[in-house]
């Protein structure tokens, strides 16, 4: 078990899922309010009655226009939900989640974005092989995807002893440009799951990305940074 908790950490660490939805939110206005959808997205939180209004909204939208970009925005949504819950009421949403989301995938195989979304959901079911799998498709489906390079390196430092080595080299070529966009975001992931080395060896040739890693670990480990931790 304890080689499972750096996944939930990894993926708690990152907390990327609203990103990985950039287009999401065209015809979630549809789905139960978009106003409250983009709170969700942004990481804000709602009352239960206006999660409730939100599921619901969306569920039915979904229903009524079954197409892959709502129902990615309705698995964004029951994620999102089930990470304020905890035992069977989250696992019953993440399921939930997972249907929508596979749903949307047999209809539009070939979407990086919704693959990277299963892979997130998986991991945060502890299900280390699924994501893995979900992330190698999203890694096919778009080799190459810079709206995505954070969100799978971020993962591929949770999932890295469950990665096979032509995973392992994909998501080494991934870090570096994933460092040029959100070191911090990276180190936090890095420091959590104990990959540091790592990923100081995939910059290793890219300077711009060794800067990044670099500035980012020094504002990680400043005074000002450890009070913060500490409050």
């Amino acid at each position: 078990m304890r080689r499972l908790v750096p996944v939930g950490i990894g993926l708690a660490g990152a907390l990327l899922l609203a990103l990985a939805l950039p287009a999401a939110g065209a015809r979630s206005s549809l789905a139960g309010g978009r106003a409250a959808f983009e709170r969700v997205r942004e990481g804000g939180g709602l009352t239960e009655a206006g999660w409730q209004r939100l599921i619901e909204g969306q569920q039915a939208a979904l229903a009524s226009l079954p197409e892959p970009g709502i129902a990615k925005a309705v698995a964004v949504v029951l994620q999102s939900r089930a990470m304020g819950l905890s035992g069977e009421p989250a696992v019953l949403l993440l399921e939930r989640a997972r249907e929508v989301l596979l749903s949307a995938l047999e209809e539009a195989p070939a979407d990086p974005i919704g693959w990277m979304q299963l892979a997130q959901l998986d991991a945060a079911m502890l299900d280390v092989a699924g994501s893995a799998a979900s992330l190698a498709a999203s890694f096919r489906s778009g080799p190459v995807s810079p709206e995505l390079a954070v969100q799978r390196a971020a993962l591929a430092l949770g999932l890295w002893d469950w990665l096979a080595e032509p995973m392992l080299e994909r998501a080494r070529r991934e870090l570096p440009p994933a460092l040029r966009i959100d070191a911090a975001a990276l180190v936090g992931v890095a420091r959590a799951t104990g990959r540091l080395e790592e990923l100081r060896a995939a910059a290793a040739g890219d300077p711009r990305a060794s800067a990044a890693l670099e500035r980012a670990l020094a504002a990680a480990t400043s005074p000002a940074s450890a009070r913060r931790g500490a409050g």
